[in-house]
């Protein structure tokens, strides 16, 4: 995992992003969802295609 890797993606998706994390509490749900993901390469750049 990202958090596994040292990442805190609480701050990183609030103040690079400027999504807040929302959490489950009181047996509701959060209003939406956030889903963060990314991947580790040892190249030191990416060309993509599409």
């Amino acid at each position: 995992s990202l958090e596994a890797c040292g990442f805190d993606l609480c701050r990183t998706t609030g103040e690079l992003l400027g999504i807040p994390l929302r959490w489950s509490g009181d047996g509701l749900l959060p209003e939406y969802l956030t889903l963060v993901s990314g991947f580790f390469h040892n190249e030191r750049t990416v060309e993509w295609e599409g």
